[in-house]
Protein backbone atom coordinates (compact mmCIF):
# COMPACT_ATOMS: atom_id res chain seq x y z
CA UNK A 1 0.00 0.00 0.00
CA UNK A 2 2.99 2.33 0.29
CA UNK A 3 3.94 1.80 -3.36
CA UNK A 4 0.84 3.45 -4.77
CA UNK A 5 2.62 6.23 -6.69
CA UNK A 6 5.15 3.83 -8.22
CA UNK A 7 2.41 1.38 -9.24
CA UNK A 8 0.54 4.22 -10.93
CA UNK A 9 3.69 5.26 -12.83
CA UNK A 10 4.39 1.68 -13.86
CA UNK A 11 0.80 1.08 -15.01
CA UNK A 12 0.91 4.19 -17.16
CA UNK A 13 4.32 3.27 -18.59
CA UNK A 14 3.07 -0.22 -19.48
CA UNK A 15 -0.32 1.14 -20.55
CA UNK A 16 -1.81 -1.94 -18.91
CA UNK A 17 -5.11 -2.59 -17.11
CA UNK A 18 -4.74 -2.95 -13.34
CA UNK A 19 -6.77 -5.25 -11.10
CA UNK A 20 -6.77 -5.02 -7.32
CA UNK A 21 -7.44 -7.75 -4.80
CA UNK A 22 -9.77 -6.95 -1.90
CA UNK A 23 -6.85 -6.02 0.36
CA UNK A 24 -5.40 -3.88 -2.43
CA UNK A 25 -8.45 -1.72 -3.11
CA UNK A 26 -7.39 1.90 -3.49
CA UNK A 27 -3.73 1.25 -4.29
CA UNK A 28 -4.70 2.60 -7.70
CA UNK A 29 -7.49 5.18 -7.62
CA UNK A 30 -10.45 3.33 -9.14
CA UNK A 31 -11.38 6.44 -11.15
CA UNK A 32 -8.18 6.01 -13.18
CA UNK A 33 -8.62 5.00 -16.82
CA UNK A 34 -6.55 1.80 -16.28
CA UNK A 35 -8.24 0.71 -13.04
CA UNK A 36 -10.38 -2.40 -13.42
CA UNK A 37 -10.95 -2.33 -9.66
CA UNK A 38 -11.66 -5.37 -7.54
CA UNK A 39 -13.23 -7.56 -10.20
CA UNK A 40 -10.91 -10.56 -10.30
CA UNK A 41 -13.82 -12.67 -9.02
CA UNK A 42 -16.11 -11.65 -11.89
CA UNK A 43 -16.33 -13.76 -15.07
CA UNK A 44 -15.54 -10.69 -17.21
CA UNK A 45 -12.43 -10.01 -15.13
CA UNK A 46 -11.24 -13.62 -15.29
CA UNK A 47 -11.69 -13.57 -19.06
CA UNK A 48 -9.42 -10.53 -19.31
CA UNK A 49 -6.73 -12.33 -17.30
CA UNK A 50 -6.96 -15.30 -19.66
CA UNK A 51 -6.55 -13.02 -22.68
CA UNK A 52 -3.38 -11.42 -21.33
CA UNK A 53 0.08 -12.20 -22.72
CA UNK A 54 1.75 -11.35 -19.43
CA UNK A 55 0.73 -10.75 -15.83
CA UNK A 56 2.67 -8.82 -13.20
CA UNK A 57 1.63 -9.71 -9.65
CA UNK A 58 2.67 -7.14 -7.07
CA UNK A 59 2.60 -7.95 -3.37
CA UNK A 60 -0.29 -10.36 -3.47
CA UNK A 61 -0.85 -13.82 -2.05
CA UNK A 62 -3.77 -14.38 -4.42
CA UNK A 63 -6.03 -15.71 -1.71
CA UNK A 64 -8.72 -18.24 -2.68
CA UNK A 65 -11.23 -15.64 -1.55
CA UNK A 66 -10.06 -13.26 -4.29
CA UNK A 67 -11.17 -15.71 -6.98
CA UNK A 68 -14.30 -16.82 -5.09
CA UNK A 69 -13.27 -20.42 -5.58
CA UNK A 70 -15.07 -23.20 -3.73
CA UNK A 71 -12.19 -25.54 -2.81
CA UNK A 72 -10.43 -24.75 0.45
CA UNK A 73 -6.75 -24.55 -0.41
CA UNK A 74 -3.74 -22.52 0.59
CA UNK A 75 -2.88 -21.84 -3.04
CA UNK A 76 -5.23 -21.43 -5.97
CA UNK A 77 -4.00 -21.69 -9.53
CA UNK A 78 -4.09 -18.39 -11.33
CA UNK A 79 -6.82 -18.41 -13.99
CA UNK A 80 -4.72 -17.74 -17.07
CA UNK A 81 -3.80 -19.19 -20.42
CA UNK A 82 -0.95 -21.75 -20.20
CA UNK A 83 1.32 -19.59 -22.35
CA UNK A 84 0.83 -16.45 -20.28
CA UNK A 85 4.08 -15.18 -18.74
CA UNK A 86 3.74 -14.37 -15.04
CA UNK A 87 6.10 -12.40 -12.82
CA UNK A 88 5.26 -12.50 -9.12
CA UNK A 89 6.85 -9.93 -6.80
CA UNK A 90 6.52 -10.23 -3.04
CA UNK A 91 8.66 -9.39 -0.02
CA UNK A 92 7.42 -12.50 1.78
CA UNK A 93 9.09 -15.62 0.38
CA UNK A 94 6.18 -17.73 1.68
CA UNK A 95 3.94 -16.06 -0.88
CA UNK A 96 6.25 -17.26 -3.64
CA UNK A 97 6.65 -20.85 -2.48
CA UNK A 98 4.97 -23.92 -3.89
CA UNK A 99 2.58 -22.28 -6.31
CA UNK A 100 2.28 -22.18 -10.07
CA UNK A 101 1.33 -18.53 -9.92
CA UNK A 102 4.81 -17.48 -11.02
CA UNK A 103 5.06 -19.34 -14.33
CA UNK A 104 8.00 -17.23 -15.32
CA UNK A 105 9.65 -15.27 -12.51
CA UNK A 106 9.33 -15.31 -8.73
CA UNK A 107 10.93 -12.14 -7.40
CA UNK A 108 11.52 -11.65 -3.68
CA UNK A 109 11.55 -7.89 -3.37
CA UNK A 110 9.75 -4.89 -1.99
CA UNK A 111 7.11 -3.70 -4.47
CA UNK A 112 8.30 -0.11 -4.36
CA UNK A 113 11.85 -1.17 -5.27
CA UNK A 114 10.65 -3.57 -7.96
CA UNK A 115 8.46 -0.90 -9.58
CA UNK A 116 11.33 1.59 -9.64
CA UNK A 117 13.67 -0.94 -11.24
CA UNK A 118 11.09 -1.83 -13.88
CA UNK A 119 10.45 1.84 -14.58
CA UNK A 120 14.16 2.47 -15.08
CA UNK A 121 14.33 -0.45 -17.54
CA UNK A 122 11.26 0.68 -19.47
CA UNK A 123 12.55 4.23 -19.74
CA UNK A 124 10.61 6.39 -22.15
CA UNK A 125 9.25 3.50 -24.20
CA UNK A 126 5.47 3.63 -24.39
CA UNK A 127 3.84 0.22 -24.50
CA UNK A 128 1.19 -0.21 -27.19
CA UNK A 129 -0.89 -2.86 -25.44
CA UNK A 130 -4.49 -3.87 -26.08
CA UNK A 131 -4.50 -2.44 -29.62
CA UNK A 132 -3.67 0.96 -28.22
CA UNK A 133 -6.90 1.19 -26.24
CA UNK A 134 -6.44 -0.38 -22.79
CA UNK A 135 -8.85 2.14 -21.28
CA UNK A 136 -11.54 0.94 -23.66
CA UNK A 137 -10.88 -2.64 -22.60
CA UNK A 138 -11.14 -1.62 -18.95
CA UNK A 139 -14.45 0.13 -19.49
CA UNK A 140 -15.84 -2.89 -21.31
CA UNK A 141 -14.81 -5.27 -18.52
CA UNK A 142 -16.41 -3.01 -15.90
CA UNK A 143 -19.60 -2.70 -17.94
CA UNK A 144 -19.81 -6.47 -18.42
CA UNK A 145 -18.99 -7.30 -14.79
CA UNK A 146 -21.40 -4.72 -13.38
CA UNK A 147 -24.36 -5.50 -15.59
CA UNK A 148 -27.43 -6.46 -13.60
CA UNK A 149 -27.59 -9.94 -15.09
CA UNK A 150 -23.88 -10.65 -14.44
CA UNK A 151 -24.08 -9.39 -10.86
CA UNK A 152 -27.24 -11.38 -10.19
CA UNK A 153 -25.47 -14.52 -11.33
CA UNK A 154 -22.21 -13.81 -9.52
CA UNK A 155 -23.82 -12.69 -6.25
CA UNK A 156 -26.67 -15.18 -6.35
CA UNK A 157 -29.23 -12.40 -5.90
CA UNK A 158 -32.47 -11.55 -7.73
CA UNK A 159 -32.04 -8.78 -10.30
CA UNK A 160 -34.35 -6.46 -8.36
CA UNK A 161 -32.15 -6.77 -5.27
CA UNK A 162 -29.02 -6.20 -7.37
CA UNK A 163 -30.50 -2.97 -8.71
CA UNK A 164 -31.30 -1.83 -5.19
CA UNK A 165 -27.76 -2.66 -4.01
CA UNK A 166 -26.26 -0.75 -6.94
CA UNK A 167 -28.35 2.32 -6.15
CA UNK A 168 -27.75 2.18 -2.39
CA UNK A 169 -23.98 1.74 -2.70
CA UNK A 170 -23.85 4.52 -5.31
CA UNK A 171 -25.71 6.87 -2.95
CA UNK A 172 -23.36 6.04 -0.08
CA UNK A 173 -20.26 6.51 -2.22
CA UNK A 174 -21.47 9.86 -3.58
CA UNK A 175 -22.33 11.13 -0.10
CA UNK A 176 -19.00 10.24 1.48
CA UNK A 177 -15.91 12.42 1.01
CA UNK A 178 -13.33 10.81 -1.31
CA UNK A 179 -10.93 10.09 1.56
CA UNK A 180 -13.55 8.76 3.99
CA UNK A 181 -12.82 5.32 5.42
CA UNK A 182 -15.38 2.59 4.82
CA UNK A 183 -15.53 -0.68 6.75
CA UNK A 184 -17.75 -3.37 5.26
CA UNK A 185 -18.72 -6.41 7.29
CA UNK A 186 -19.31 -9.95 6.04
CA UNK A 187 -22.76 -9.30 4.60
CA UNK A 188 -24.57 -9.18 1.27
CA UNK A 189 -23.86 -5.48 0.57
CA UNK A 190 -20.26 -6.03 1.67
CA UNK A 191 -19.67 -8.61 -1.06
CA UNK A 192 -21.36 -6.40 -3.65
CA UNK A 193 -19.24 -3.43 -2.54
CA UNK A 194 -16.01 -5.16 -3.55
CA UNK A 195 -16.73 -4.15 -7.14
CA UNK A 196 -19.57 -1.62 -6.79
CA UNK A 197 -18.05 0.71 -4.18
CA UNK A 198 -15.07 2.44 -5.83
CA UNK A 199 -12.11 3.30 -3.64
CA UNK A 200 -9.84 6.26 -4.32
CA UNK A 201 -6.94 5.90 -1.89
CA UNK A 202 -5.08 3.25 0.08
CA UNK A 203 -6.30 2.22 3.54
CA UNK A 204 -9.79 3.60 2.98
CA UNK A 205 -11.63 0.31 2.28
CA UNK A 206 -11.60 -2.33 5.01
CA UNK A 207 -13.18 -5.77 4.67
CA UNK A 208 -12.28 -9.02 6.48
CA UNK A 209 -11.86 -11.00 3.29
CA UNK A 210 -11.28 -14.67 4.04
CA UNK A 211 -11.64 -14.37 7.80
CA UNK A 212 -15.43 -14.66 8.07
CA UNK A 213 -15.49 -12.39 11.12
CA UNK A 214 -19.07 -11.24 11.59
CA UNK A 215 -19.29 -7.96 13.46
CA UNK A 216 -15.81 -6.89 12.33
CA UNK A 217 -16.80 -3.59 10.72
CA UNK A 218 -18.06 -1.70 13.77
CA UNK A 219 -15.01 -1.94 16.10
CA UNK A 220 -12.67 -1.44 13.13
CA UNK A 221 -14.54 1.70 12.09
CA UNK A 222 -14.42 2.99 15.67
CA UNK A 223 -10.66 2.37 15.76
CA UNK A 224 -10.19 4.23 12.47
CA UNK A 225 -12.24 7.17 13.72
CA UNK A 226 -10.17 7.34 16.92
CA UNK A 227 -6.90 7.17 14.98
CA UNK A 228 -7.91 9.90 12.53
CA UNK A 229 -9.81 12.63 14.40
CA UNK A 230 -12.53 14.41 12.38
CA UNK A 231 -12.16 11.90 9.56
CA UNK A 232 -15.64 10.57 8.69
CA UNK A 233 -15.89 6.80 8.81
CA UNK A 234 -18.67 4.50 7.63
CA UNK A 235 -19.43 1.00 8.90
CA UNK A 236 -21.81 -1.22 6.91
CA UNK A 237 -23.07 -4.35 8.66
CA UNK A 238 -25.88 -6.81 8.29
CA UNK A 239 -28.45 -7.04 11.06
CA UNK A 240 -26.99 -10.37 12.20
CA UNK A 241 -23.34 -9.33 12.18
CA UNK A 242 -24.14 -6.06 13.95
CA UNK A 243 -25.32 -7.98 17.01
CA UNK A 244 -21.89 -9.61 17.41
CA UNK A 245 -20.29 -6.29 18.39
CA UNK A 246 -23.28 -4.03 19.07
CA UNK A 247 -22.07 -2.95 22.57
CA UNK A 248 -19.07 -1.24 20.95
CA UNK A 249 -21.52 1.41 19.75
CA UNK A 250 -21.27 2.91 23.25
CA UNK A 251 -17.65 3.90 22.53
CA UNK A 252 -18.62 5.80 19.38
CA UNK A 253 -21.33 7.62 21.34
CA UNK A 254 -19.11 8.39 24.31
CA UNK A 255 -16.37 9.74 22.05
CA UNK A 256 -18.83 11.51 19.70
CA UNK A 257 -17.03 9.98 16.73
CA UNK A 258 -18.04 10.92 13.17
CA UNK A 259 -19.24 7.39 12.47
CA UNK A 260 -21.99 6.61 9.99
CA UNK A 261 -23.44 3.24 10.98
CA UNK A 262 -25.39 1.58 8.16
CA UNK A 263 -27.33 -1.54 9.17
CA UNK A 264 -28.59 -3.63 6.25
CA UNK A 265 -31.59 -5.37 7.78
CA UNK A 266 -32.97 -8.40 5.94
CA UNK A 267 -33.94 -10.02 9.27
CA UNK A 268 -31.52 -12.91 8.90
CA UNK A 269 -27.97 -14.01 8.26
CA UNK A 270 -28.80 -13.28 4.66
CA UNK A 271 -25.79 -14.66 2.80
CA UNK A 272 -25.97 -17.94 4.72
CA UNK A 273 -29.73 -18.16 4.32
CA UNK A 274 -29.37 -17.63 0.58
CA UNK A 275 -27.22 -20.76 0.30
CA UNK A 276 -29.37 -23.09 2.42
CA UNK A 277 -32.51 -24.96 1.37
CA UNK A 278 -34.48 -23.52 4.30
CA UNK A 279 -34.05 -20.82 6.92
CA UNK A 280 -32.85 -23.13 9.71
CA UNK A 281 -30.71 -21.13 12.17
CA UNK A 282 -30.47 -18.18 9.78
CA UNK A 283 -33.52 -16.17 10.85
CA UNK A 284 -33.10 -14.45 14.17
CA UNK A 285 -34.93 -12.23 16.65
CA UNK A 286 -33.86 -8.62 16.29
CA UNK A 287 -33.98 -5.52 18.43
CA UNK A 288 -35.92 -2.53 17.18
CA UNK A 289 -33.01 -0.57 15.73
CA UNK A 290 -34.92 2.70 16.05
CA UNK A 291 -35.40 2.12 19.79
CA UNK A 292 -31.76 1.07 20.06
CA UNK A 293 -30.59 4.30 18.40
CA UNK A 294 -32.78 6.38 20.69
CA UNK A 295 -31.39 4.53 23.71
CA UNK A 296 -27.93 5.70 22.65
CA UNK A 297 -29.32 9.15 21.76
CA UNK A 298 -28.32 8.68 18.11
CA UNK A 299 -29.93 10.34 15.10
CA UNK A 300 -31.71 7.47 13.34
CA UNK A 301 -33.11 7.01 9.84
CA UNK A 302 -35.11 4.06 8.57
CA UNK A 303 -34.70 3.71 4.80
CA UNK A 304 -36.85 1.15 2.96
CA UNK A 305 -35.88 2.58 -0.44
CA UNK A 306 -33.19 4.65 -2.13
CA UNK A 307 -35.26 7.84 -2.03
CA UNK A 308 -35.40 7.73 1.77
CA UNK A 309 -31.69 6.83 1.86
CA UNK A 310 -30.82 9.90 -0.20
CA UNK A 311 -32.91 12.07 2.15
CA UNK A 312 -31.11 10.62 5.16
CA UNK A 313 -27.71 11.27 3.62
CA UNK A 314 -28.59 14.93 3.08
CA UNK A 315 -30.00 15.45 6.59
CA UNK A 316 -28.32 17.99 8.85
CA UNK A 317 -26.99 15.44 11.32
CA UNK A 318 -25.45 13.20 8.63
CA UNK A 319 -23.97 16.18 6.76
CA UNK A 320 -22.33 17.37 9.98
CA UNK A 321 -20.96 13.86 10.53
CA UNK A 322 -19.57 13.75 6.99
CA UNK A 323 -17.73 17.05 7.40
CA UNK A 324 -16.17 15.72 10.60
CA UNK A 325 -18.00 18.01 13.02
CA UNK A 326 -20.87 15.73 14.04
CA UNK A 327 -21.23 12.59 16.09
CA UNK A 328 -22.45 9.12 15.15
CA UNK A 329 -25.67 8.45 13.23
CA UNK A 330 -27.50 5.24 12.37
CA UNK A 331 -29.15 4.41 9.05
CA UNK A 332 -31.21 1.24 8.88
CA UNK A 333 -31.71 0.01 5.32
CA UNK A 334 -34.87 -2.02 5.76
CA UNK A 335 -34.85 -5.04 3.46
CA UNK A 336 -37.19 -7.09 5.63
CA UNK A 337 -39.33 -7.87 2.58
CA UNK A 338 -36.39 -9.27 0.61
CA UNK A 339 -37.17 -12.91 1.27
CA UNK A 340 -40.81 -12.45 0.31
CA UNK A 341 -39.73 -11.00 -3.03
CA UNK A 342 -36.97 -13.57 -3.70
CA UNK A 343 -37.63 -16.62 -5.88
Amino acid sequence: VTASDSILSLAEALNAPVFSTVAGKGVLDERHRLAVGCRVHCPAGLELLQRSDALLLLGTQLSPTDWWTDPVASEVALPRAPETFVAHVDLDPKSLEGSDQANGLAIEADCEDACQILLSEIGSVKADSWDGDPAGIVQQVIADADSVSALASNLGQPEAEVKFMQSALFSLRMALPPDAISAFDMCRPGYAALSLFPTYATRTFIHPVGFGTLGFALPVAIGAAEALPRQPVMAVLGDGGFQFTLPELAVACERKLPLLLVVWNDRSFGEIRRQLPDDFSTSLPLPDFGHLARAYNLPYFRCPDTKSLDLALTSTSVKQLLDGSGGPCMIEIDRSGYWCDSP
